[in-house]
């Protein structure tokens, strides 16, 4: 009971909690407030930063969470 309770928070629910964090940041939360509040200003890696937590980091939680998952 105890392992089940644990494999559905540790490898579903975290990782799903991380993609729906990084898709806020990245799409529902404004570029320059985000990028702010993450401490990067208006700088060009703040921009980039942003990018990759609308695309990148969200597909590379969820292939480690397929993956991990098999």
């Amino acid at each position: 009971m105890l392992d089940r309770i644990d494999h559905v928070a540790s490898d579903i629910l975290l990782p799903a909690s991380a993609i729906a964090i990084a898709l806020l940041v990245g799409w529902a939360w404004s570029s320059i407030p985000a990028r702010r509040a993450a401490g990067l200003g208006e700088s060009a890696g703040g921009t980039i930063w942003h990018w990759w937590m609308r695309i990148v980091v969200p597909l590379a939680i969820a292939i480690v969470m397929i993956r991990g998952l098999r």
